[in-house]
C-alpha cells in the first residue's frame, strides 16, 4: 500500500497520517478531505462564509478563499481536517489567540465554529499576495527582503 492510498484510507476511517513529501501531503489532503466531506466550492460554512476558492494546504487543514455573507468581505477560511476534529481545542486555542492581538503583521480574526460535517473552522482577513513559493520561483531574496519576513 502507498503512503498516499494507507493516508486516504486511515482518513476515511477517522484518523491521520500525513507521512509523505510536500507535494504528497497536498494531493493526499484533498483526498483526505474528499474522503471525509469538505466543504466544496459554493457551500456556506457557519452559515455566514460562502466558499469560493481554494486558497491552500497544509499539515491541519485547507484554506478556502470565502465570502463573508454578513458585510460582503473575502476572508480566509481555514478549515480542520476531520481527523484532527477530535482535538478541537488545539484550533479553537489558535482562534483565541488571533482574536487577542491586534497587530498590523497579524491577519484579523473574523469568527470561528464548526463546519455542517464537523470539522473546526477559522475565519480570518484575507490578504491577496504572492507566496513565499511563487516569490522564491523569481529568485532569492535580498537581505532586506529576508529581513522583513
Amino acid at each position: 500500500m502507498t503512503a498516499r492510498l494507507g493516508a486516504m484510507r486511515a482518513a476515511a476511517a477517522g484518523r491521520e497520517e500525513l507521512r509523505v513529501n510536500r507535494t504528497g501531503k497536498e494531493r493526499v489532503g484533498r483526498a483526505m478531505f474528499a474522503a471525509v466531506g469538505a466543504p466544496r466550492l459554493g457551500d456556506t460554512v457557519g452559515g455566514r462564509f460562502r466558499i469560493e476558492a481554494e486558497g491552500g494546504v497544509g499539515a491541519s487543514g485547507l484554506v478556502f478563499r470565502a465570502r463573508d455573507l454578513g458585510d460582503g468581505g473575502e476572508v480566509a477560511l481555514k478549515v480542520t481536517y476531520l481527523a484532527r476534529a477530535a482535538r478541537p481545542e488545539r484550533a479553537f486555542r489558535e482562534a483565541r489567540a488571533l482574536a487577542s492581538v491586534r497587530h498590523s503583521a497579524v491577519v484579523r480574526y473574523i469568527a470561528h465554529g464548526y463546519t455542517d460535517a464537523g470539522a473546526p473552522f477559522l475565519a480570518m482577513q484575507w490578504i491577496e499576495s504572492e507566496t513565499l513559493a511563487q516569490r522564491l520561483a523569481r529568485g532569492g531574496l535580498t537581505p532586506t527582503e529576508s529581513l522583513r519576513l
